[in-house]
C-alpha cells in the first residue's frame, strides 16, 4: 500500500512538472485592441556596424467566425545605416523597405498569421523601394557590376517579398510567431531562416517565459547547395566556376558557416507577447557577426 501511494505521488508530482512546463499560446483578441510594440536592432558587421529602430502598431479591427483581421503599421524607423560601410547600408535600406507600410492581416481563432488582405498595395510599394536599393548599391559599389546582373539582383529581392515568404517569416520572427502552439521544455521543431537557411529550434517553458535556442540544421551537401544557388542568384557569371570547385572551396574552409540564437518569450496574462530578445551568433568566410534584436511592448 505504501509502494502504490509513493508511485502515485511521484506521478502527480511529474504531471504537475510537465503542466508547469508546457503552454497552449493563444492571446485574448477582441475589435479595437491595440498593441505597440518597439524594435531595436544592432550588429557588428565587419566596417559597416549598424543600429536600427523602429515601432510597429497592431489593431484588431474584426473579429468573425474565421479568426481576426489586425492592422499593422510599421511607423517610425531610424538607422545608422546611411552612414555606414555597404553592407550596412544594404541592411538597413533592406529593412527600411516596410517603413510608413500598412499591412492588413487575417488571422486564424488562435492569432495565426494565414492571409494578406492588401498584399498587391505592399508589393507596389516594396518594388519600388527594391529599386531604391539597386540604384544605391550601383553608386556605392559600381564595380559589383562586372559580377552580377542588376536585373538578377532586383528580381530576387522581389520575390523574398512574395506573400508566402513574408507569412512565412512573421512565424519565425514576430510577436504573432507563438500563437496557436503548444510548446514544453523540450520542444523542437525545424524551419528555414530568411535567407533560406536550415535551422532546428529547441524551447524551454518556465510559466510565462519561454526560451529558444536554435543552431544551424545543414549537411555538408546542404551548405555546397545553399552556397551554389546563392552564387546563381546574385552573380551568375561565377555560377560555373563555383560549381566546379565547390569541394575545394568547402574544404579550404572559406565558406565554413555556423549559426546560433538564443531567443527570450516573455509573455502577458493574457498571452500578447510583452518582450522578445534575440542573440544570434553567424560565423561566415572568417567573420563573426553578432547580431542583438529586442522587441518590446510599450
Amino acid at each position: 500500500m505504501k509502494k502504490q501511494l509513493f508511485v502515485c505521488i511521484m506521478l502527480l508530482m511529474a504531471w504537475t512538472a510537465q503542466a508547469q512546463n508546457s503552454i497552449k499560446v493563444v492571446p485574448t483578441m477582441k475589435k479595437g485592441d491595440v498593441r505597440t510594440y518597439e524594435i531595436e536592432v544592432s550588429s557588428n558587421i565587419p566596417d559597416s556596424p549598424v543600429k536600427m529602430a523602429q515601432q510597429s502598431v497592431y489593431t484588431v479591427v474584426d473579429a468573425n467566425s474565421n479568426g481576426y483581421v489586425m492592422d499593422i503599421t510599421y511607423k517610425e524607423w531610424t538607422t545608422n545605416g546611411e552612414s555606414a560601410g555597404l553592407v550596412g547600408k544594404l541592411m538597413s535600406m533592406s529593412e527600411s523597405m516596410m517603413q510608413n507600410a500598412h499591412m492588413r492581416l487575417a488571422t486564424d481563432k488562435q492569432g495565426l498569421p494565414v492571409k494578406i488582405l492588401n498584399y498587391d498595395e505592399m508589393r507596389k510599394q516594396m518594388e519600388e523601394t527594391v529599386a531604391k536599393i539597386i540604384d544605391e548599391v550601383k553608386q556605392s559599389a559600381p564595380e559589383m557590376g562586372e559580377l552580377m546582373r542588376w536585373d538578377n539582383l532586383a528580381k530576387e529581392a522581389v520575390a523574398q517579398m512574395d506573400e508566402s515568404v513574408i507569412l512565412h517569416n512573421m512565424l519565425i520572427n514576430s510577436p504573432l510567431m507563438l500563437n496557436g502552439k503548444t510548446l514544453s521544455t523540450g520542444s523542437e521543431e525545424e524551419y528555414i531562416a530568411p535567407g533560406g537557411m536550415k535551422m532546428k529550434r529547441r524551447y524551454t517553458v518556465n510559466g510565462r517565459t519561454i526560451v529558444a535556442k536554435s543552431e544551424l540544421n545543414m549537411s555538408e551537401d546542404d551548405l555546397k547547395n545553399y552556397i551554389i544557388s546563392q552564387v546563381e542568384k546574385a552573380m551568375p557569371s561565377q555560377a560555373e566556376m563555383i560549381k566546379q570547385n565547390i569541394d575545394m572551396v568547402m574544404q579550404s574552409g572559406m565558406m565554413k558557416i555556423e549559426m546560433t540564437e538564443d531567443t527570450t518569450y516573455e509573455l502577458q496574462d493574457d498571452g500578447w507577447v510583452k518582450s522578445i530578445k534575440t542573440i544570434m551568433n553567424n560565423k561566415m568566410m572568417g567573420k563573426d557577426i553578432r547580431t542583438v534584436s529586442t522587441v518590446t511592448m510599450k
